[in-house]
């Protein structure tokens, strides 16, 4: 009877550490995925905000490229079409 009484006894103790060892398992997994989620979370806005900065820097480069060629454009044309004013206005 001592032999059986020790066995369940074994037994229990067995059990009852598969369970314990269940249950921190997965209170630490849950917290390690919790944690993992706020880092991805974290990225995420990392990268949003990132990606906002950068495209109003390259339209703001693009909006000053496009004026100064506008500019540029503009002083040429005139320039060349200054010879052809003057005689218009001479044979006016």
């Amino acid at each position: 009877m001592v032999e059986g009484m020790d066995l369940m006894v074994a037994l229990l103790t067995f059990v009852v550490g598969l369970l314990l060892g269940w249950f921190l398992a997965r209170n630490i997994y849950a917290a390690t995925l919790t944690e993992r989620e706020k880092a991805a979370a974290q990225q995420q806005t990392f990268f949003d905000t990132s990606l906002s900065k950068m495209e109003s820097i390259f339209q703001g480069a693009a909006r000053d490229a496009l004026k100064d060629n506008k500019d540029a454009f503009l002083l040429n044309t005139q320039a060349k079409l200054q010879p052809l004013t003057d005689a218009l206005s001479a044979f006016q």
